[in-house]
């Protein structure tokens, strides 16, 4: 299972990163794979129209001042800052230990920081060792 993206300050604070893994404990997940959002262009236009101006315009301080840069296969994106991931990954970390959830930290997402694994199969991603039924992703937005 994959939570990605991460959006700071909109979905990485403590008690709604509890409330997801109280949830996710509760349908049988072992494992998570975590990454923060990269921000591509679209996807900060899109953020802007679906966030509230003020949780929007916190976001938008976090890329102001970050370079382009091509992670991974993706395309050019800015990252959140390391220092700003750091804490956030231990705020996930912490909380999927209380719920007995192994959490990963997407390498392939998040150069320069400790990180255990690079996004993969669905087989190699599937806490629960099915492979063979396709899981549906839940939207971030009520669309």
């Amino acid at each position: 299972m994959r939570v990605d993206p991460i959006i700071p300050f909109w979905s990485d604070d403590s008690a709604g990163i509890r409330s997801l893994f109280a949830a996710l404990s509760e349908r049988g997940i072992a494992r998570v794979t975590l990454s923060y959002l990269h921000l591509r262009l679209a996807i900060f236009e899109q953020l802007e129209a679906e966030l509230p101006p003020r949780e929007f315009g916190l976001l938008r301080t976090c890329f102001e001042t970050r370079p382009w840069s091509t992670v991974g296969t993706s395309t050019r994106s800015k990252l959140v800052p390391a220092a700003l991931r750091r804490k956030g990954y231990r705020r996930f970390i912490e909380a999927a230990g209380e719920f007995g959830i192994t959490p990963l930290v997407c390498s392939c997402k998040n150069p320069a920081l400790p990180s255990q694994l690079c996004s993969g199969s669905a087989a190699q991603n599937d806490s629960t060792g099915n492979t063979g039924t396709r899981r549906r992703q839940i939207s971030l937005f009520a669309c």
